[in-house]
């Protein structure tokens, strides 16, 4: 019997999951929206600031840098402000069984993600590409008891992802030949653009923020 309570309780955890699906998507759209706003405000700094400066240079490497791991920083704060104010308002652990679910599913691709941006951290023009893959692999990782919404927001940027390899493979970069410039692009368009559309496409509505607010 004993052997068998581990696997009831991650079913148990799997189906809570799935029946507040509609409260994380609540949850995930602000976030989407600070975390999409804050890629386009990062994009654009290092655009107007480097736009023209080498690759190798050690003052693009480092605003890059500095750009998108404060974007990370700023977007990460931002989440947990919203998951910690749910968990008030419902009047549950902040750290439940459901969100060590989550993170169970989301560590394998961050941590690998982590090592690569501290591996490449003199190279970023590197980071880009493995970065949107990681981070679409994580979302997907998820999809056992994630809103559909977040599931095709992994999908797309795993594509983004793999389309970025075919294009480097294909040598289609700038004339000028500033790939940490298209990779800073790329950054805006997906972790700035596709949060900004995932929140629009995913904003609930009215009756959907009722109900997910009297949901068990």
């Amino acid at each position: 019997m004993a052997a068998t309570n581990p696997a009831e309780e991650h079913l148990r955890v799997i189906r809570s999951l799935m029946e507040k699906a509609t409260i994380y998507r609540a949850i995930s759209v602000p976030t989407a929206l600070v975390g999409g706003c804050v890629g386009i405000v990062a994009a654009a700094i290092f655009h107007f600031q480097c736009g023209k400066t080498r690759d190798d240079s050690t003052p693009a490497v480092h605003l890059f840098l500095a750009c998108w791991l404060g974007a990370l920083v700023i977007a990460g704060a931002g989440n947990i402000y919203f998951l910690r104010a749910d968990a008030r308002r419902r009047g549950e652990k902040f750290v439940s069984a459901g969100m060590r679910a989550a993170l169970r599913a989301l560590w394998p691709s961050y941590l690998v993600a982590a090592m690569l941006t501290f591996a490449w951290r003199t190279a970023p023009l590197l980071l880009p590409i493995p970065w949107m893959i990681l981070y679409g692999l994580g979302l997907l990782g998820t999809q056992h008891f994630a809103p559909r919404s977040i599931v095709y927001l992994g999908w797309a940027f795993l594509a983004a992802g793999l389309l970025g390899l075919v294009g480097l493979q294909k040598g289609l970069v700038y004339s000028d030949g500033s790939l940490l410039c298209v990779g800073n692009l790329a950054m805006g368009l997906t972790f700035g653009g596709f949060h900004l559309i995932y929140a629009v496409c995913a904003w609930p509505r009215k009756s959907g923020v009722a109900d997910a607010a009297n949901a068990p």
